[in-house]
C-alpha cells in the first residue's frame, strides 16, 4: 500500500481525533458537562482527553475546556504517526 501525500492530509483524512492535555490550578477539574470528550489519563491536576472530530466541532469543545476555572495550561496533540498508520491498515485504504 502507498498513500502520495504529506504527513498532514494523511492525519487529517483518516484520523480525526484530537488528544488535549489540561494542567489545573485544583487537583479536580469538572469535565462533567463535556459528554463529548473520552478521558485518556486522570491524575491529581491533569487530565488527558480525546476529542472525536467528525461528532463535535473541535473549536466548540476547546472553547468549553477554556472556559473551566483553574486551566492553567493546554497541549493539543494529533495521534501519534505509528497510530496514524496502524489505522490505515486496519481500514484497508
Amino acid at each position: 500500500m502507498v498513500l502520495d501525500m504529506p504527513i498532514a492530509e494523511i492525519r487529517k483524512r483518516y484520523l480525526n481525533k484530537k488528544i488535549v492535555s489540561i494542567t489545573a490550578e485544583t487537583e479536580n477539574i469538572s469535565l462533567a458537562s463535556s459528554s463529548n470528550l473520552q478521558v485518556l489519563e486522570l491524575r491529581p491536576f491533569f487530565t488527558k482527553v480525546e476529542v472525536d472530530t467528525t461528532r463535535f466541532k473541535f473549536d466548540s469543545v476547546l472553547k468549553d475546556i477554556t472556559a473551566l476555572p483553574g486551566i492553567t495550561d493546554l497541549s493539543i496533540e494529533d495521534p501519534s504517526l505509528e497510530e496514524t498508520i496502524s489505522t490505515i491498515y486496519r481500514r484497508g485504504v
